[in-house]
């Protein structure tokens, strides 16, 4: 269920105080998808997370409107180079740096 089928996971870093302190809290490693669904506009705001998922899900922790509003940058590896899927964020040198 993690991977979707996939021989990859994706890992998630957070970098807003609110999510860390939930995940400093827990004694065990979290789990969950995007807040919006494959092929849609990413959600900037709890009300579009809402708007988007409705009943679908639980609980939705609001820590104010996203700072960047745009998907995730997914970087991974593959034969011992790193490989970036998708740019979001941060940019290509910001990456390298790291």
């Amino acid at each position: 269920m993690v991977t979707s089928g996939l021989d990859r996971v994706g890992v998630r870093v957070p970098n807003h105080p609110l999510t860390l302190d939930l995940l400093s809290q827990l004694n065990f490693p979290l789990a969950a998808p995007s807040a919006n669904p494959f092929g849609y506009i990413s959600p900037t705001t709890a009300m579009h997370v809402e708007k988007q998922l409705g009943t679908k899900i639980p609980y939705i922790l609001d820590g104010g409107s996203c700072e960047v509003g745009l998907e995730s940058t997914i970087v991974g590896e593959e034969n011992g180079e790193i490989i970036i899927y998708r740019l979001g964020g941060l940019s290509v040198d910001e990456i390298e740096t790291v």
